[in-house]
């Protein structure tokens, strides 16, 4: 029953009158208004009941945040999950899950690989989640070197330890190998991006605040790779594999007597500028 019935049932004939009812009415009528603010306030707080406007409340209230295509629906579920998701924070299976969330809905594969030879990974098309562990193999299996011969030398000031994190975005992320090349009239102030086609720098902040969130502390993630090729950073090392100079751009070969510089960095993959 509301405040507006109520007053009315309870009060004496000679206040349900013509002026009576109305003046009761009027003050009735402010607490039924603060009831139901107070009811739409408890509800906004439950992901399955909350509306629309309150999206931006729940992803900071819960640490979730929606990826940048991910539906409402799929959304609202990882927010109801948020507990469960948050006791995975600081490990691989945290940071993978949390890499599915910004590229949602897509299933791409993606793997998180560290210096003692883990690797832990969902392949292209499985589902993530709280329930379906990341496969795990290591250590011992084959490492990335991926920067012991150039810049830095060293982990940075603070850091205990690295991981590699490597996505192969398939067509539903809207990502695609980048075409740009120098000269081909584009300029930097343009809103494109060097190779990778169809994203944004958004998407991509996105991505790396993922990481940086979900991440252990402690541990440097020194790229985010996109790879365009099955082959390449996987765990059979089959394809190119960072060789100790992929943290910077070129590296010097000798060959027949003749010392060159030459790219260390191959065109099938992107990276993205790592989180400490």
């Amino acid at each position: 029953m509301s405040f507006t019935d109520a007053v009315y049932t309870l009060s004496p004939s000679w206040w349900r009158g013509w002026a009576g009812s109305r003046f009761l009415y009027s003050i009735a009528v402010q607490l039924d208004a603060l009831t139901d603010l107070a009811a739409y306030a408890v509800r906004a707080r439950f992901p399955s009941l909350a509306p629309p406007d309150a999206d931006p409340y729940l992803s900071l209230d819960r640490g979730i945040d929606r990826g940048y295509q991910e539906t409402r629906l799929s959304w609202l579920a990882r927010c109801r999950e948020w507990l469960d998701r948050w006791a995975h924070c600081g490990s691989p299976w945290g940071v993978l899950m949390a890499v599915r969330g910004v590229i949602s809905p897509s299933l791409s594969a993606v793997t998180v690989v560290t210096p003692r030879g883990t690797w832990d990974s969902y392949a292209d098309g499985v589902q993530d989640g709280i329930g379906v562990a990341p496969s795990h193999q290591g250590p011992g299996v084959q490492w990335f070197d991926w920067c012991s011969l150039s810049w830095p030398y060293s982990l940075p000031n603070g850091v205990l330890g690295r991981a590699v994190v490597v996505v192969w975005p398939d067509p539903d992320t809207g990502w695609s190998q980048g075409t740009r090349t120098w000269g081909d009239g584009s300029t930097w102030d343009d809103g494109g991006l060097w190779d990778v086609d169809g994203g944004t720098a958004a998407e991509f902040r996105s991505l790396l605040s993922a990481v940086a969130t979900w991440k252990s502390g402690g541990t440097w993630v020194p790229a985010i790779v996109l790879s365009w090729s099955s082959a390449d950073f996987s765990l059979g090392g089959v394809g190119a594999q960072p060789d100790g100079h992929y943290g910077t751009w070129s590296k010097l070969v000798t060959s027949g007597g003749r010392t060159t510089r030459v790219p260390s960095r191959y065109a099938g993959a992107a990276y993205c500028a790592g989180v400490i």
